[in-house]
């Protein structure tokens, strides 16, 4: 994947094959603009709270390139995986963030997923699918809450993922990714 885009835009089908005339653009995130780090943000906060059953109302003091900042708590965890040196890919509908992937490249063709969303509107687009193809990985390693376990994802794996870890919270698996 080159490293400043990605970009995948085509009819989306639903589940049933048929075209629904949505269009979407799947490409790295933009750094510099910041109507789409607050989209992304937002989408961060319905995932910490949708998900992972988190309050989102902290403020955060963090470094940034142009010195301290007080941003929010989701703010602030956004830029921590900037900082560590995650990728984040979001996919756009109409200019507005509709999904996003963060991961980190391990190695040349194995990436750990650290967080991936899709908005409810636009589940059963294979939204997801083509967010986590985009790194064009060979191999997958991700973690699954045992509290509030993402259903569909599990479903859609199941016959292909093989568990490596398990502790009290999570559940890390890994996978061979196939197109």
């Amino acid at each position: 994947m080159d490293s400043k885009l990605c970009f995948s835009e085509e009819h989306s089908r639903d589940r049933h094959g048929s075209l629904n005339g949505d269009l979407f653009e799947i490409r790295a995130l933009d750094r510099g603009n910041t109507n789409e780090i607050a989209d992304l943000v937002q989408c961060y906060a319905h995932f910490c709270n949708e998900v992972n059953l988190e309050p989102t109302g902290t403020i955060k003091v963090v470094v940034t390139d142009l010195g301290p900042a007080i941003v929010s708590e989701m703010e602030a965890r956004i830029y921590g995986y900037l900082y560590s040196g995650a990728k984040v890919l979001v996919a756009l509908s109409g200019g507005k963030v509709c999904g996003f992937l963060i991961f980190q490249q391990l190695f040349d063709k194995l990436i750990a997923i650290r967080v991936l969303w899709v908005d409810k509107k636009f589940k059963a687009h294979g939204l997801g699918k083509r967010l986590t193809s985009a790194p064009q990985p060979k191999q997958l390693v991700f973690q699954t809450r045992k509290q509030n376990e993402p259903v569909d994802c599990l479903r859609l794996t199941e016959a292909h993922r093989i568990k490596i870890f398990e502790d009290d919270h999570f559940i890390t698996w890994t996978m061979e990714w196939k197109e």
